[in-house]
């Protein structure tokens, strides 16, 4: 008997599968949801970093003449302009601070019993300002009161970051080249 040569057979199965009409780039709907994600969550970001941003702090450390720290004094804090006011407490070091006041020019007022009342105004909060006011008691009768009147300082040495808020007056005379609004950035100082 003679011999066949051994064959092997390949067959090559390929199976496909129905591609629903989600996955198909070609679909209008598709392109109009995608583009629509897309815009709501570049419009998301900046509106939720600007409501995080449009308030200040005061802080600061309080101290008597001999500079130890002076746990538990009562330091309020009156925005001038609404009259409304925040008590804080100093801590164990002395320490107190007032979060999310909104914008605007503050006074602040320590009062500790056997101490004379400090008080100091012309604080003024911008955007993201942390205001450092550090407060020195003296001993004394309780009717004596230490008043400073003082502007806040230009430069903000709590803050490590540049940055410039323009008034309305400021952009409406600046000239608008090209309009496009990025060349604001160049406007400004650092």
């Amino acid at each position: 008997m003679p011999t066949r040569p051994m064959v092997m057979y390949r067959e090559r199965y390929t199976a496909t599968l129905p591609v629903p009409s989600v996955f198909r780039r070609s679909d209008p709907a598709m392109i109009r949801a995608c583009f629509a994600t897309l815009i709501s969550l570049v419009l998301a970001g900046p509106a939720l970093a600007q409501s995080q941003a449009a308030n200040g702090a005061i802080e600061g450390t309080v101290v008597d003449t001999s500079g130890g720290v002076l746990p538990g004094v009562t330091v309020t804090v009156t925005n001038v302009d609404t009259g409304t006011e925040r008590l804080v407490v100093t801590n164990d070091k002395g320490l107190y601070r007032a979060l999310l006041l909104p914008l605007g020019a503050y006074r602040v007022v320590a009062e500790l019993p056997g101490f004379k009342k400090f008080e100091q105004t012309g604080i003024k909060l911008s955007v993201g300002q942390t205001a450092v006011v550090n407060v020195t008691l003296g001993v004394g009768a309780v009717s004596e009161t230490i008043t400073v009147n003082a502007d806040s300082p230009l430069l903000d040495t709590a803050r490590i970051d540049i940055g410039h808020t323009m008034s309305d007056q400021e952009v409406h005379n600046l000239p608008l080249v090209a309009r496009n609004p990025y060349n604001f950035a160049l406007v400004q100082p650092g």
